[in-house]
């Protein structure tokens, strides 16, 4: 079984998991129940290995998330769940009992303690004020094998405010935020939730790549791992509103990008969102309903137009996590015009890296390139920064080295002071150096 304990594998994760529906649309559509073994086992097939969040709630329902957790332990699928009657005035013993019936299930990895918080200093006044969580994050966190599980606000610098909080557009605000989170809920995990193509593009980037660079230095200053969401679709509805649709997106291509990206920049787990389309985000005018708007799953039970590209990069993660999940972040080095622009901080090498060519020089994306430390050696995530064109990306070395090039479609070892890589849009490899 593969679990957020199991320190060598990497967490591929989704939000909003199985659960009994009651709902029938204005036109006699009626919800299918996804607390089934059909929609486990789509889940486990498309590489997702831990679900984060599912809206049942021990507290008032504990047969359906008894019943979640024995599904996930017979597809191998990690669980985070909620009880409402895990609360912060408890002593962590009377918590330790009253997880008693769920704790024994090998799929039982957490309680999922709140989503998006905000602080006096950043985000919307709301009653997920983070300050509530301190005390019941810290007990959570203390007990052995129980992660409580926070997911952050992300920093949006374009944003002019909300609610008349202005403070959005402050990266010291955000950073504030992201440190109360670590300092004083204890947190084994930071994760946040950036959904950079519902604004922005492989080309105005530098936001979401200043979101990775935050995850990364909190990260690593508190020693946790960050957790980095990736969009499947579009057009949220949380208002519940009928809506008309507009055109579906992300492309396969992008999502893959993200994924890629993220590893690059040190992420030690990708999330999705969401796994199941809430119902309400299929809300369209005259009581119709919208089932392509977002989801690994549809609201309908189907497979999402976002299915095989997110098995393709989780395929991709499988390959190379185990090697990144503990590598040690160093620095990024970008090359092309796109890539410099929305990674100012980049350097053009580092390390053994001495230099990096690519096969068409006037490609203006260019790539991003994630320079790690593993077990002693030097390692190096190289993603193509174009999400339509292949690239032959060269990586030039200081001197000779064996060097292992690691992808979903190759493993390969070779002896030499350069490599290239023949990478498909979107797609990374990675490269470890040893000493010969």
């Amino acid at each position: 079984m593969r679990s957020v304990k199991d320190k060598k594998q990497m967490p591929i994760v989704g939000y909003c998991g199985p659960y009994t529906p009651d709902y029938v649309s204005p036109k006699g559509w009626k919800a299918p129940d996804y607390l089934t073994d059909r929609c486990y086992q789509m889940i486990q097939e498309s590489g997702i290995n831990l679900i984060s969040w599912s809206p049942i709630n021990y507290n008032n329902d504990p047969e359906s998330v008894l019943r979640s957790l024995e599904l996930a332990e017979k597809y191998d699928i990690g669980l985070f769940i909620c009880d409402g009657g895990i609360r912060g005035s408890m002593t962590v013993k009377e918590m330790e009992e009253r997880m008693e019936p769920y704790r024994k299930f090998c799929s039982f990895e957490g309680l999922n303690l709140c989503d998006e918080p905000s602080s006096p200093v950043y985000g919307p006044k709301s009653d997920r004020m983070m300050e509530k969580y301190h005390e019941l994050s810290r007990k959570v966190n203390s007990i052995q094998g129980v992660t409580g599980y926070i997911n952050l606000l992300a920093f949006h610098p374009d944003w002019i405010g909300v609610n008349g909080n202005t403070d959005w557009t402050e990266r010291p605000y955000f950073e504030q935020y992201v440190e109360e989170c670590c300092r004083d809920c204890a947190v084994k995990i930071l994760s946040e939730d950036y959904y950079i193509f519902d604004a922005h593009t492989v080309e105005t980037s530098k936001d979401y790549f200043i979101n990775l660079e935050v995850m990364r230095e909190y990260s690593q200053k508190y020693n946790i791992p960050f957790w980095m969401y990736i969009q499947l679709g579009g057009q949220w509805n949380d208002g519940r509103r009928q809506v008309e649709t507009v055109k579906y997106f992300p492309k396969p291509e992008e999502v893959i990008w993200n994924v890629n990206t993220s590893l690059a920049c040190g992420a030690k787990g990708i999330a999705y969102f969401p796994l199941i389309q809430p119902i309400h985000f299929a809300y369209a005018p005259g009581g119709e309903m919208d089932f392509g708007r977002n989801g690994l799953i549809r609201a309908d039970g189907v497979k999402s137009a976002w299915y095989d590209c997110t098995r393709t990069a989780n395929d991709q993660i499988q390959a190379v996590g185990s090697y990144l999940i503990v590598a040690q972040h160093k620095q990024m080095v970008a090359k092309g015009y796109y890539a410099q622009l929305n990674l100012p901080n980049a350097a053009s090498f580092y390390g053994a890296l001495k230099a990096v060519s690519l096969g068409d020089e006037t490609n203006q994306y260019g790539t991003v390139i994630g320079c790690f430390a593993y077990e002693g050696r030097q390692a190096f995530y190289v993603v193509n920064n174009d999400i339509v064109k292949a690239q032959d990306i060269t990586l030039h070395f200081d001197r000779k080295y064996s060097l292992m090039m690691i992808s979903a479609e190759q493993s390969e070892i070779i002896q030499a002071d350069s490599c290239t890589m023949c990478l498909q849009p979107s797609s990374g490899c990675l490269v470890l150096l040893d000493a010969i």
